[in-house]
């Protein structure tokens, strides 16, 4: 279950503006699931928890 986290607010609208700016793929014409894990992680730091559990070589 997702636990709620709270951002300073500009951190909060630059992620927002990041997601908004995204532009559909010039090979498929859609907006891809990388493009938004990438703001997610390089605007947001918001990154799943395996990644982590990589990192800590749990995985």
């Amino acid at each position: 279950m997702p636990t709620e986290t709270y951002q300073p607010t500009p951190a909060y609208w630059a992620l927002v503006a990041a997601l908004i700016a995204i532009k559909p793929d010039i090979v498929t014409g859609e907006i891809e699931q990388h493009q938004i894990v990438e703001v997610l992680g390089e605007i947001g730091c918001i990154w799943p928890a395996s990644i982590k559990e990589e990192m800590d070589g749990k995985a």
